[in-house]
């Protein structure tokens, strides 16, 4: 799995960018709260980040999950700090 850094002037990387696909309609909600666990509707509590390679598997879960159309679905960039 690969992702892209952004590098610091010495050369370590600081975050790395993952994306997260969602339905339009949670994008006020995202803006305003941030990828908050309690709103996650799987079994599961939890918020799926993909690396950039992996956006059209992300796509092709979030259209049947949630039963919309893919014009429907958002990529948003989370940049996610290395140590983490």
């Amino acid at each position: 799995m690969t992702a892209v850094v952004q590098m610091t002037v010495k050369g370590n990387p600081m975050t790395t960018l993952y994306r997260h696909a969602t339905v339009r309609t949670h994008l006020s909600s995202i803006l305003t709260e941030g990828l908050d666990l309690a709103c996650a509707t799987a079994t599961l509590p939890l918020v799926r980040l993909h690396t950039p390679e992996r956006t059209h598997w992300a796509l092709l879960h979030v259209v049947p999950r949630h039963g919309v159309a893919l014009a429907d679905v958002i990529l948003l960039d989370v940049q996610v700090p290395r140590p983490w």
